[in-house]
C-alpha cells in the first residue's frame, strides 16, 4: 500500500528527454478579440410585430376588449362590434390610453360603447392603429377628420386637412372654409381664405349656380374674407356686390348686420365709372332700411368735396360697434394693384421705372410698388438690349514717346477698357 507522499509521484507521467516535461502553450480565447458589448437592432422587428398583431385582430385572437359603435339615436346592442387588443389601442391612440389607464369606468370593462363616431370611420382608424396606414377619399375625408379629432389621432387629422387643402376648387372652397372654421383648424382655414381671395372675382359671379357660395358663409366668415387685402378683384365694386348678395340671401336675419358688412367696403377706391352703381345701391330696399346713411355718406365722401378720407372699418379690438369711423385711406386690394397701378418702363435696358398710373388725391404709392421694383430690377439688368452706336468723333492723338519694349509704330495707349455700371 502506497503512502500519501508517493501517490502523486506514482501518477506522474514519464517525461521524455531526460525526464523534463514539455512547456504548455496557452492559446488566446475568442473573447480576447472583443473590445466591448454591442447593441443590435432588428430593423424589421416592429413591422413584423405590427403585422402579427394585425393578424390577431383579424382572427379575433387574444382580444381583451369589445367596442360597440352605435349609430347616433340608437340604443346599446344595435351597433357594430370590434374585438380589439386593449394595449394596442392604448399605445396608438391617446383617447383610448386615457380610457384604459386613467381609472375611468371603461378601464375595468370588457365591453365599451361609443356613440360619437360612425362605424366606417372607426374601422379605418382601428386599422391605422394596427398598421400605421390610412386610406383617404373625398367620400370619407370629412368623417375621418371628425373621428380622428375626437380620438386625438393627430397624424390622421393633419392628413385629412392636407387632403382637403390639396383639393380646394371653386365648387368646394366655401364649404371647406366652413368645415375648417367648425373644427377651428387655423392652417386649413387660412388656406381656404387664400384660395377664395385668389379666385374672388370668379366666385362673385357664380353665386346662384353653386351648391355652396359666398352667400352661405356666416357673418364672421364673410367679414374675415371681405377684410383681406389680397382679394383678386378689378374693382372695389366687386366686394360691394358680394356684400349685397350675402345680405339679400336672408334679409330678415342678416339685415341688422348690413352696416358692419358695408364697413368692409373700401369706398374711396370706387372709380368714376362706379358712381352710377352707388346711386343704384341707394335704391335697394335692404340699404334703405338698414344703412342708408352709411352708403350715402360714402358716396358723398368719394364723389363730393372730401376725397382724401374714407369710411373704413375700425380695428377689431373696437368690438362690434356699428359706428362708422373716419380714417386714412385704406390700401388698394392686391388685384387692383396688379391690374391698374403699375406700369413698367425699361428705357435702354438699363433702368427700371415704376410709375403709378391711377393714383388720385395725392395718395402715396404703396409698398407693393417698391417690392415690384426690387423683384424686377435684377431681371431687367440681366437683359441685354441693343444699344445705339454713338457717332465716332475723331480726336487728335497726342504724340508720346514709345515705351520700353514697344514695337516700332506703336503708340503709348494700346487700347481702351470700357466700364459700364450694370
Amino acid at each position: 500500500m502506497q503512502s500519501r507522499e508517493e501517490a502523486p509521484r506514482s501518477r506522474r507521467l514519464a517525461s521524455p528527454r531526460g525526464g523534463r516535461r514539455p512547456k504548455r502553450i496557452s492559446k488566446p480565447s475568442v473573447s480576447a478579440f472583443f473590445t466591448g458589448p454591442e447593441e443590435l437592432k432588428d430593423t424589421g422587428h416592429s413591422a413584423a410585430l405590427l403585422a402579427q398583431l394585425k393578424s390577431f385582430y383579424d382572427a379575433r385572437l387574444l382580444c381583451d376588449v369589445t367596442i360597440e359603435v352605435v349609430t347616433p339615436g340608437s340604443g346599446p346592442g344595435t351597433g357594430r362590434l370590434f374585438s380589439c387588443n386593449r394595449n394596442v389601442l392604448a399605445a396608438a391612440c391617446p383617447y383610448f390610453k386615457s380610457m384604459f389607464t386613467g381609472g375611468m369606468y371603461e378601464s375595468h370593462q370588457t365591453n365599451v360603447t361609443m356613440h360619437d363616431v360612425d362605424a366606417e370611420s372607426f374601422e379605418v382608424l382601428v386599422d391605422y392603429c394596427y398598421t400605421g396606414r390610412v386610406s383617404l377619399s373625398e367620400a370619407n375625408v370629412q368623417r375621418l377628420y371628425a373621428a380622428s379629432d375626437m380620438l386625438q389621432l393627430e397624424y390622421v387629422r393633419e392628413a385629412c386637412a392636407s387632403f382637403l387643402a390639396r383639393r380646394l376648387d371653386l365648387a368646394n372652397c366655401t364649404a371647406i372654409l366652413k368645415f375648417a372654421d367648425a373644427f377651428d383648424h387655423h392652417k386649413l382655414r387660412s388656406q381656404a381664405q387664400s384660395f377664395i381671395a385668389h379666385n374672388f372675382k370668379q366666385l362673385s359671379r357664380m353665386g346662384s349656380i353653386r351648391e355652396e357660395s359666398l352667400a352661405d358663409l356666416t357673418l364672421a366668415q364673410l367679414l374675415a374674407v371681405l377684410r383681406l387685402d389680397s382679394l383678386d378683384i378689378e374693382s372695389e365694386r366687386t366686394v360691394c356686390h358680394v356684400a349685397v348678395q350675402w345680405l339679400e340671401a336672408a334679409p330678415k336675419e342678416r339685415g341688422p348686420s348690413a352696416a358692419e358688412v358695408f364697413k368692409c367696403v373700401r369706398w374711396t377706391h370706387f372709380s368714376d365709372e362706379d358712381r352710377g352703381y352707388l346711386e343704384e345701391l341707394l335704391t335697394k330696399p335692404i340699404v334703405k332700411k338698414y344703412c342708408l346713411d352709411l352708403v350715402e355718406g360714402a358716396r358723398q365722401m368719394r364723389y363730393g368735396d372730401t376725397l382724401c378720407k374714407a369710411l373704413v372699418p375700425k380695428p377689431e379690438s373696437s368690438g362690434g360697434s356699428s359706428v362708422v369711423s373716419i380714417a386714412e385711406n385704406p390700401p388698394q386690394r392686391l388685384g387692383v394693384c396688379a391690374k391698374e397701378m403699375f406700369e413698367i418702363i425699361i428705357p435702354n435696358g438699363r433702368e427700371l421705372t415704376i410709375s403709378n398710373s391711377v393714383l388720385r388725391n395725392n395718395e402715396r404709392p404703396t409698398d407693393l410698388a417698391m417690392l415690384l421694383k426690387l423683384l424686377l430690377l435684377p431681371i431687367c439688368k440681366a437683359v441685354s438690349l441693343p444699344q445705339p452706336v454713338p457717332q465716332q468723333v475723331p480726336q487728335p492723338v497726342p504724340q508720346s514717346p514709345r515705351g520700353p519694349g514697344m514695337p516700332r509704330g506703336a503708340k503709348g495707349n494700346l487700347g481702351a477698357v470700357v466700364l459700364q455700371d450694370a
